[in-house]
């Protein structure tokens, strides 16, 4: 599969930030002058005509609330913060889905929150991209079910997914 790793350095950046755009989804996935996040990486499927799918990955500690309103980071037995990676966007064009390529890019983030030492990767998505949770499921990810609540204040139904790796 045709997955590569991006960085703002590389040559097809700007076609990476054409493709969030036209997903709808540049304003989650880069900064608003299209540079990278911190701690952000960046993964996408290129074929002749481009970019047609990505990841994004954000490397972050596991939190938990500690019942006052804060957090704290989950310590291993090692005594070390548990790290995870979280995927910040996911999307394969709509003309260019059912190839494999959505596989592709969630193998691809497993195998690097693996080599990177993280503990789990973890995803939310809403309940309307049944598609997204097939493939996650059929990739052995957990599902925990949550709500979302926008900066608005609407409540949006779906799920994480998580994979101890």
């Amino acid at each position: 599969m045709p997955v590569q790793r991006f960085s703002s350095d590389d040559g097809l950046w700007q076609d990476y930030i054409t493709h969030l755009r036209r997903v709808n989804m540049a304003r989650w996935g880069v900064a608003a002058d299209g540079s990278p996040l911190a701690d952000t990486f960046y993964f996408g499927v290129v074929i002749e005509s481009g970019v047609v799918g990505h990841l994004s990955l954000k490397r972050q500690p596991i939190l938990v609330p500690d019942g006052a309103g804060g957090t704290s980071a989950l310590v291993g037995a090692a005594g070390r913060a548990l790290e995870e990676m979280f995927v910040q966007t996911f999307a394969v064009e709509e003309t260019h889905r059912r190839r494999g390529y959505g596989r592709a890019l969630q193998v691809a983030a497993l195998d690097f929150t693996r080599e990177n030492h993280c503990y789990q990767l973890r995803s939310w998505s809403s309940f309307d991209h049944r598609a997204n949770y097939a493939l996650k499921i059929s990739l052995g990810f957990g599902i925990h079910p949550a709500l979302y609540e926008t900066s608005a204040g609407a409540k949006i139904g779906g799920v994480y997914f998580v994979k101890i790796v």
